[in-house]
């Protein structure tokens, strides 16, 4: 059960551009959730494959809080600024500009993972992946 669920963190992180946080290609009762917990029986994953994205899970979900520690901080920041009656809009840009690296870094990291979980995958597996990112991306963009 924790490797499912991990599985289906790292599903919703590795083909975030297919299926992103907007719902996926089969929308519907259970969202985008339900379909990422079918994709580990769809590309036919063994025990050691999970066993081993599962290691890649943890790693990564170590980088993101690192990130988090940075970024979050300056969006509160940013959210208690936008309460005021006037903003500061040099002030929000220079706030923006600050964490704008970090977010850099946050997306190549998603990309970073996402090639490392499919450095686990079959050639087989792989272009079931890559199958299933475009049928969603059509889905999305209709």
């Amino acid at each position: 059960f924790p490797v499912t669920i991990s599985l289906s963190m790292m599903l919703m992180s590795t083909v975030a551009f297919g299926f992103g946080r907007e719902g996926g290609p089969e929308e519907g009762p259970g969202g985008p959730g339900v379909r990422m917990m079918k994709l580990p029986s769809e590309l036919q994953l063994s025990n050691d494959q999970l066993e081993k994205i599962n290691g890649i899970n943890n790693q990564y979900k170590q980088i993101q809080v690192k990130h988090a520690q940075v970024i979050q901080p300056v969006e509160l920041k940013i959210e208690e600024l936008l309460l005021n009656d006037t903003v500061d809009y040099d002030q929000i840009r220079g706030l923006l500009t600050q964490c704008s690296p970090e977010k850099v870094e946050v997306r190549l990291d998603m990309i970073r993972h996402q090639r490392a979980i499919e450095s686990v995958l079959t050639a087989e597996q792989r272009a079931k992946l890559k199958e299933l990112r475009m049928k969603a991306f059509r889905g999305r963009h209709r």
